[in-house]
């Protein structure tokens, strides 16, 4: 089993979210990244227009009309359900 540091989650303006696995380019962090950007697809989350993995990190569009009116979901809700998948992954 390995270990990777937490991750890093930063909101870019208003409808990005960055999310920086580890510093290190690492198989492991590209692994997470491919595994957790996969899930989210297969989700298909309301307002969530592109999801864009990279080798350490990931940057996730959303469409701040859907995500933040509170009427299905709000960006805090989904920075919540990124870090569940980081609990989960697999």
């Amino acid at each position: 089993m390995f270990m990777l540091p937490e991750t890093r989650f930063d909101f870019g303006r208003d409808e990005y979210i960055f999310a920086e696995i580890s510093r290190d380019m690492s198989e492991e962090s590209n692994f997470k990244s491919l595994a957790i950007t996969s899930k989210l697809r297969k989700r298909q989350i309301p307002g969530i227009l592109d999801i864009c993995p990279s080798n350490s990190s990931y940057l996730i569009r959303f469409d701040p009309k859907v995500i933040t009116a509170g009427m299905q979901l709000r960006a805090a809700d989904l920075l919540r359900l990124l870090r569940r998948f980081m609990l989960i992954w697999i």
